[in-house]
């Protein structure tokens, strides 16, 4: 199986081309979890079949498939612990070989050494997730949201308390208190309370603020990036710490109902 030439593939028939490019996939992943190989380079079987899942990924995108995206992303998660496996294979393959390079040009290994014994994975972004996650939760589908944070956490991905953290204030209670059973995202509950708390301070100094400036307000004080002031915005509004009014053509914000 090709699968340099895999995505190099042009044809009047592009149904077909990606149908084709799918087919592989599956052989190649089915290999790959019963311990069989399909590469060439045995020790990176699955970081091979990662990359072309997300090129996959990309062209789904841009051809709005959503469940053919869902799909992949899926595929991609379930694939993960081997991709992982043969990262730490090769991190510690690395570490040994410079090892190796030193002690032949008679320098110190110390620093390689330690790094070795210490060695802590320490898991690259892995876009199936966040993207699995954000249609999810866009369809409203937050058990199903639920379960993949819980996959990503167990993997130790960075980001993804942090992020749990941000939905919990959108889930029912009957959701919140699966959420409180099966993790531990109480100190980035509080951290997050504390930046709401923030807002609340900024728009009690400046009631009646509108949206535009509260906005590029906390971003200046607070250093916040645009994207995270505005979700941490909503949530300020989702959770009553601060209201929303309109008043002629703005959105006047303040503490308390007016």
């Amino acid at each position: 199986m090709n699968f340099k030439r895999l995505f190099r593939k042009k044809s009047q028939n592009r149904e077909f081309d990606v149908y084709i490019e799918n087919k592989n996939l599956d052989e190649g992943n089915n290999k790959i979890q019963k311990g069989e190989s399909f590469n060439s380079n045995q020790k990176s079987d699955a970081t091979t079949l990662h990359f072309h899942y997300l090129k996959l990924i990309d062209i789904y995108v841009k051809e709005q498939k959503e469940d053919e995206i869902i799909k992949i992303c899926k595929k991609d998660i379930n694939l993960y612990p081997k991709f992982q496996e043969e990262q730490i294979i090769k991190d510690k393959n690395r570490l040994q070989e410079m090892i190796k390079i030193y002690k032949k040009l008679g320098k110190s290994t110390d620093k390689f050494e330690t790094e070795l014994a210490s060695y802590i994975f320490h898991p690259p972004n892995v876009p199936s997730f966040s993207r699995l996650i954000g249609i999810y939760e866009k369809n409203n589908n937050l058990q199903e949201t639920i379960d993949i944070y819980k996959k990503a956490i167990s993997f130790n991905l960075a980001g993804y308390k942090e992020s749990l953290a941000m939905l919990y204030f959108k889930l029912p209670e009957p959701l919140k208190k699966v959420v409180d059973n099966e993790f531990d995202i109480n100190h980035e509950l509080t951290q997050l309370n504390n930046e709401l708390n923030k807002i609340k301070i900024f728009v009690f100094e400046n009631p009646g603020i509108n949206k535009s400036n509260l906005l590029s307000g906390l971003v200046k004080q607070f250093h916040w990036y645009q994207h995270k002031a505005q979700s941490y915005i909503d949530l300020a509004l989702l959770s009553k710490i601060i209201f929303q009014e309109k008043q002629g053509r703005f959105y006047k914000h303040y503490t308390t109902k007016e």
